[in-house]
Parts: C-alpha cells; structure tokens; sequence
C-alpha cells in the first residue's frame, strides 16, 4: 500500500525525516557481528560508569584505612637462640627437632605459665614463629599489640623453649643412665660370678685339668672386665655432654623489636583497599553492561531496527534552547501522526 504524499510538503526540511536521507541498501548496514563483547565496547562502558567504579575503589580505600585503624597489625620482637647439638645426630636433624621443640604445646604452655597469662595455647602458639638460621642457631618472632609487650613474650619463650629443652635433654641422660646402669649391674655380677670361678678352681690339686680350666676362667674373667670398663666410661661420658650441652645452649640475642615503618604499613593497606575496591567496582560494571539491554551504540540500535542509524545527537541539556527544541518536536511529531491517521484508512 502507498502512502499519498498529501500534508508531507512542509516536512521536506526537516534534517530527522527519513525520506531527505539517502536510501539505504537492505535492511542494515551493520555486520553481522556488530553486537559481539569487544574491548572497545567493554572501554566505552567503563567511561560512561566511570564515576561508579571510581566511588566504589574510594569505598575500599575507606574501608581498608578502616581496617587498619580497627585491626593494626601486630608488633614484632625477635630473639636468637644458640644450641648446642647433640653428638648422636646430624646437624640438620637436630635443627629440625630444635624448630619443632619450640613451636611445641609444651613450650607454649610453660611460656604462658611464664607470663601469667591464661590464653588459650593454640592461639598462642599461632603468635609466634621458629626460623633456623644455621645449624646452632633458632630465631623467635613474636607478635603482640605493643612493642613492649611482644618482647616480654619474646623474652618468655626464649626461657621457656631452653627451659624444655634442657627437661628434654636430662630425661633423655636418665635413660640412659638407667639402661647402662643395668648393664653395669650385669657386667659386674659376671665378673664376680667368673672371679668366685677362678678362686675355686685355683684351690683345686694341681692337675692338668685343673690348669685347663683355670686358664678358661681367667680368660673369661679378663673379658668381664673389658667389657665394664667401657660401660663405666659411658656413664661419665653421658654426664659430660649433657652438661655441655645445656651450658652450650643460651640466648645468643636477647628479644628486641622489629623496626616498623609507621606509613608504609597504612599506606599499604590504603592500596589494598583501593585496589579491591577498584576491581569489585570495574567487576560490577562490566558485569551490568553486559546483562542490560539498554541500547547504547549506534550499531544496537541499527540492529534492533532493522534500519541504517544517519543521525544521532547527544543528550539535550536543559534550558530556554533545550525546551524550545522540545517543543517544536512535539509539534512536528503530532503532525506527523495527523497525517499518518488521515494516509492510513482504518485506524484510530
């Protein structure tokens, strides 16, 4: 059906009527991939919601400042251990039991006992770390709410983890005292037993047996001794090295703070924050333009009509100019539908 061209004259002028444009070829010039998520979409969408993400990166720097004032980190002290190792294992052993001695519940809980404290042992150990520096030496780290606070606690825990380890060590000497000590004891009654042998015998009637046997007993009686003397020696040993070990374990460096920069650390939760808060803000934007079926670019609304877009103008600011605009489009709009009732028969 043909529209009759009666009425259109005066709109001839107009810059917005479709038919002063030239035709377009098809329904649309646009590609059939126009509508596809781009990095240039994705840009175009973070510039027109740049202040909504900027707002939220201001909300996480605010909120990271906020956590640090609420929830500072804790202050450090570190103290240094020297050890003496033992001489039946190898360094590196030893050092691995040293550092799990001391990250123990038992010097844990001595060291609250220390300090009067009635925490509970599990956070309590969590505040504290063990770092072997070499094989002689374990550094204590220590954390509290104050600077003179973790170092009472530093001090505590040095004491307390020597402290075990000098119970550990002399419970270790008890064992073996009392396994040489039964050892002793047997090698001594066989050597009574092979002495009290030989009396005997040596008051026996010469005979050639008798001097058989008599040299049996002596030798087995030699034997005897041989085989106490080392087992005496080893008790004495025993009680040398573990006193050289407990004298040989001190603190090497008593428990002093750790320097703490007092702008890099608000500073670096500030960033944190404002970072976060940056990538939740972009995440959320990226994340509503993607999901809305707004109509923002000029290819969306070519696709979604079917027809080429010519002319498209920004956002009209209010004022005496923007509402003069408005209402001569108005007018025009209205005759456009008068003449568009009266062309087509039938409809209201």
């Amino acid at each position: 059906m043909t529209v009759p061209d009666r009425g259109m004259d005066n709109l001839s002028g107009r810059v917005w009527a479709y038919a002063d444009l030239p035709a377009a070829e098809g329904r649309s010039t646009v590609s059939p991939d126009a509508g596809l998520v781009s990095l240039s979409y994705i840009c175009g969408a973070l510039r027109r919601c740049c202040r909504t993400w900027c707002a939220v990166a201001l909300v996480g720097l605010v909120v990271g400042v906020g956590f640090y004032v609420k929830a500072p980190p804790a202050y450090q002290a570190a103290t240094t251990v020297l050890l003496a190792p033992p001489y039946d294992v190898t360094p590196a052993d030893a050092t691995q039991a040293d550092v799990t001695l001391a990250l123990s519940r038992a010097v844990a809980t001595l060291a609250l006992q220390r300090l009067g404290l009635h925490e509970n042992v599990n956070r309590f150990q969590s505040a504290y770390t063990a770092t072997a520096v070499t094989d002689r030496v374990v550094t204590l780290t220590v954390g509290a709410p104050s600077s003179n606070e973790a170092v009472h606690i530093g001090a505590a825990l040095a004491a307390a983890f020597l402290q075990v380890r000098a119970d550990q060590l002399l419970i270790e000497q008890h064992l073996d005292m009392r396994t040489l000590t039964i050892k002793i004891d047997r090698a001594k009654l066989k050597v009574s037993s092979v002495a009290s042998q030989v009396a005997a015998v040596s008051a026996e009637p010469a005979s050639a047996a008798r001097k058989a046997k008599l040299g049996r007993l002596q030798y087995e009686h030699r034997q005897a001794l041989k085989a106490l003397v080392p087992l005496q020696q080893a008790t004495a040993t025993d009680v040398v090295i573990t006193t050289g070990l407990l004298a040989g374990s001190r603190v090497l460096d008593p428990a002093a703070p750790l320097p703490r920069s007092h702008l890099r650390v608000p500073a670096t939760y500030g960033l944190a924050g404002l970072l976060a808060g940056a990538v939740m803000g972009l995440a959320y934007v990226i994340v509503a333009e993607l999901v809305s079926d707004r109509l923002r670019r000029r290819d969306d609304v070519a696709r979604a009509l079917g027809a080429p877009v010519r002319l498209s103008v920004g956002r009209l600011r209010p004022g005496l100019l923007g509402r003069l605009g408005a209402a001569a489009r108005s007018r025009e709009v209205a005759r456009v539908a008068t003449q568009l009732r009266t062309a087509v028969p039938g409809r209201p």
